[in-house]
């Protein structure tokens, strides 16, 4: 994989980023390139979930296709970068910061909305 040339695609990508964010009136947290996500893809759904808690070693997200599954191996640790190949649709929000919710499909649905639950696990 050529990361020089993925950098200059992944700057793309943090452009939308600070659009949706500056659409939903908050600060933008952005994700690095390498940043570690949880993903969990069940093949054949078109409905993409995601959430972001709180930051530590990783970036905070977990996303899924599919129904949610509390499997200890439900989600794989995958680097942001990688979601450009994979999941390219879900990156644009993926600078939002800690404690949104996100809920996609490829039929053009979205729905983002903040849930401060989110913030004390």
């Amino acid at each position: 994989m050529d990361f020089s040339f993925n950098k200059i695609q992944w700057d793309f990508y943090v452009m939308e980023q600070n659009m949706v964010c500056k659409k939903f009136n908050v600060e933008i947290v952005p994700l690095e390139q390498f940043a570690i996500v949880g993903l969990a893809d069940e093949r054949g759904d078109i409905t993409f979930n995601a959430l972001r808690h709180p930051q530590d070693n990783y970036s905070g997200w977990f996303l899924w296709l599919g129904k949610w599954s509390d499997g200890k191996d439900f989600f794989r640790p995958v680097h942001a970068c990688h979601l450009m190949e994979t999941k390219p649709q879900i990156i644009k929000y993926l600078g939002l910061p800690p404690g949104y919710r996100i809920l996609i499909d490829d039929q053009g649905y979205e729905d983002v909305w903040f849930d401060e639950s989110l913030l004390s696990v």
